[in-house]
Parts: structure tokens; C-alpha cells; sequence
């Protein structure tokens, strides 16, 4: 990182329990947060109860194990999730974020046979479930 990461915190929030708000400003294409946890397999990724789990690649997802799994979906989000390298996420402002204001991404969900998620994000631009945009 050419920069020092913005400060970040966890609160309540209305979209979902808890969510992840700027400290400070955040500048339009600033890495945020990386989204740590632990690495597992597609098998032990299936088998979890999570809710917390990024689709890293084939063969790996990762369990988030730090702030940046409180990070909400939005249908109008200020950030993106960022693959580098096949393997890190990093969360990154896709806007100017202005502080307090809660860091949100699009979850990407896919159309399947599970039932779709209900999205609470209570934007305009809401589209009643978490559904990746390609899909709208």
C-alpha cells in the first residue's frame, strides 16, 4: 500500500445488525480493508453455518475473521470487493466516502434454487433482494 489504510469502525446499523462506517474521508479508489479469515475449501465452505464466507476463487473461500465482514450489502454501494492476485479480497472505495457514512459493496449473489436473500439497504436504487447487478 502506497498509503496508510483510513480508520475504520464497527457499529450498529439499519441495513443489517452491524456495519462498518468511515472515521475520515476516503477518497475514490483507496484500498479500505482487506477481507481476512481463514482459508477453506469449497467442501468446508458448503459445510459452514457462516454467514461471513467470500467466494475467493474455484477452489477457496475465506471465513471472515475481521472488520470487514460486518462490511453490508447495498444496490448502491461506495465500495467494491477486489480479487488481487487470486488471493486477498481487498475492499475498495468506489466514491468519495465522507466520514460516518457506512461502507456498503454489492454481494454479487447469483440466481439459484436457494431462496433469495431479502436486502434492507433502503436505497432508490434497491431492488428487494441481495442479487449481483448483471441480474437486475
Amino acid at each position: 500500500m502506497n498509503s496508510p489504510l483510513p480508520k475504520i469502525y464497527r457499529k450498529k446499523s439499519v441495513i443489517h445488525r452491524y456495519g462498518v462506517y468511515a472515521n475520515e474521508i476516503i477518497r475514490k479508489g483507496q484500498p479500505i480493508v482487506q477481507y481476512r479469515g481463514r482459508k477453506l475449501t469449497k467442501s468446508q465452505a458448503d459445510k459452514s453455518s457462516s454467514d461471513y464466507i467470500f467466494i475467493l476463487n474455484k477452489r477457496y473461500d475465506v471465513l471472515g475473521q475481521n472488520i470487514a465482514r460486518y462490511i453490508n450489502h447495498s444496490c448502491d454501494p461506495n465500495c467494491e470487493a477486489v480479487i488481487v492476485g487470486n488471493t486477498e479480497v481487498w475492499i475498495e472505495a468506489i466514491r468519495k466516502i465522507k466520514p460516518h457514512e457506512e461502507l456498503t459493496y454489492n454481494y454479487g449473489y447469483v440466481l439459484d434454487d436457494d431462496e433469495p436473500v431479502v436486502c434492507n439497504c433502503k436505497k432508490s436504487k434497491c431492488v428487494g433482494v441481495i442479487l449481483d447487478s448483471e441480474y437486475w
